[in-house]
């Protein structure tokens, strides 16, 4: 979410980057630079993105790597177990109060930035 919440400030200050070029150069060419320009620049950058965490070398949360491993230490440390992961529908996931904390505060947060 924070990736996508600083595409709201950079297009903000793009438009006045912008503005100049569409008044010398008009909109079309301006608009095929700018989506070439974000071509450009996206699809080298995809490269370097990762599909998950263990194709970087991590764990998903609450695993143990081999040596950690309870079964493979001491008897004096209490074995660590994950909890359960949970699996909602959207209705589901629409009852539950996390859900619509998240939504309260999406909602304020974008009600003060665009008042």
């Amino acid at each position: 979410m924070s990736i996508v919440s600083v595409g709201n400030g950079l297009g903000g200050s793009m438009a006045l980057l912008i503005a100049p070029l569409v008044i010398t150069f008009g909109w079309r060419p301006v608009v095929f630079a700018a989506g070439g320009m974000i071509i450009g620049i996206i699809c080298p950058l995809s490269i370097f993105m990762r599909d998950n965490p263990e194709s970087m070398g991590l764990l998903p949360d609450g695993e143990l790597p081999q040596a950690e491993n309870p079964a493979h230490s001491s008897d004096h440390h209490r074995e660590r177990r994950p909890p359960p992961e949970l699996d909602y529908t959207a209705r589901e996931a629409m009852t539950t109060p996390t859900y619509w904390l998240i939504v309260l505060s999406v909602g304020l947060r974008n009600t003060v930035h665009r008042a």
